[in-house]
């Protein structure tokens, strides 16, 4: 799994699915976090409206599996390519886009732990996953 996420986007990580989704929905269609977060409740709450009910809809175009669905998969997640294609299209976006979130530890994937002899578990901070040594 560490080295399917390493190698590239793959859109069957359901991170990604959502992160397109997201994506789709707030800078695609021109809505930033001023809209999301402006002092007018009004406004903020059909922004944020707007964002919630969006990505729900593209990731149903795109009949992703969501958390709580018996066949969800976070890893490996169901995604209908030819709607994420033309999704890309309509929203002039390269297929191949990286859409993974890289902050944080190891490319995005999280904080990796070392079981070390009568302490425990200890957290590695600040090291990247290398397949040959882990």
């Amino acid at each position: 799994m560490i080295n399917k996420w390493i190698n590239g986007c793959n859109m069957t990580f359901y991170q990604n699915q959502l992160n397109f989704a997201v994506w789709c929905v707030s800078s695609g269609c021109g809505v930033s976090l001023e809209h999301l977060n402006t002092p007018h409740n009004l406004l903020s709450f059909v922004f944020k409206f707007h964002t919630y009910y969006q990505v729900q809809k593209r990731l149903q175009e795109m009949s992703c599996l969501l958390p709580g669905e018996s066949l969800f998969n976070a890893t490996d997640n169901h995604v209908n390519m030819m709607a994420y294609k033309k999704l890309c299209n309509k929203f002039n976006v390269n297929v191949n886009s990286d859409l993974r979130f890289k902050g944080e530890d190891n490319g995005g994937l999280g904080t990796m732990y070392n079981c070390v002899t009568r302490t425990g578990y200890r957290p590695l901070t600040g090291t990247n996953y290398n397949s040959s040594r882990f």
